[in-house]
């Protein structure tokens, strides 16, 4: 009899306890920490690494970090898309909840604009051709913005019926999407 009152009494700490470390774990962000992949790309002065809640600026010669966007954690943002650098040091990047920022890598990677274009999460690079930016969405859609040092704002999108986890290459005047709807689209931009 009393094995049988202490299995009774220990099973409601058991499964106390088990609530607690779920809940702890889920407020926390996992017990392993970030549990995602850094993008990485480079230009001719840094390496760039999305990982977490930065975007860091490592510079290529020293190994040393330059900066890192934004300057301060925001709740919520976190960066897996590679950073697409371009010229005039500015750096485009998007983020898990559907941003795209541009900043400037020189300014100690102040932010200079940005936009929200999707409720869902950008994985795949942004690709640059002319005065456009190409970014893939996991909604299945992909963004063409016009951007200028202050600004960005959108020019037209394409929807496909699948998630779009990879970048866009870019062939004269079509563009190839591949989609997780097993379908690779060409985008004619005439």
């Amino acid at each position: 009899m009393t094995i049988i009152s202490n299995r009774k009494r220990s099973l409601p700490v058991f499964l106390g306890l088990l609530f607690l470390a779920i809940f702890l774990t889920g407020c926390s962000g996992g017990l392993l920490g970030n549990a995602n992949w850094p993008g990485l790309s480079v230009d001719d002065q840094n390496v760039y690494i999305s990982l977490g809640q930065y975007v860091h600026a490592v510079d290529v010669e020293t190994g040393n970090e330059v900066c890192r966007f934004p300057k301060e954690p925001e709740r919520g943002v976190n960066f897996f898309a590679p950073p697409t650098p371009i010229e005039e040091n500015i750096v485009i990047v998007g983020d898990f909840n559907g941003t795209v920022y541009g900043f400037d890598s020189s300014d100690g990677c102040q932010e200079v604009w940005q936009i929200e274009i999707s409720d869902d999460y950008i994985v795949g690079r942004p690709v640059v051709f002319d005065e456009t930016v190409l970014v893939p969405s996991a909604d299945g859609t992909l963004y063409a913005l016009e951007f200028d040092s202050n600004s960005a704002h959108l020019l037209w999108k394409f929807e496909s019926d699948g998630a779009l986890w990879s970048s866009p290459l870019v062939s004269g005047d079509v563009i190839y999407q591949s989609s997780m709807d097993h379908h690779v689209y060409a985008i004619n931009q005439q």
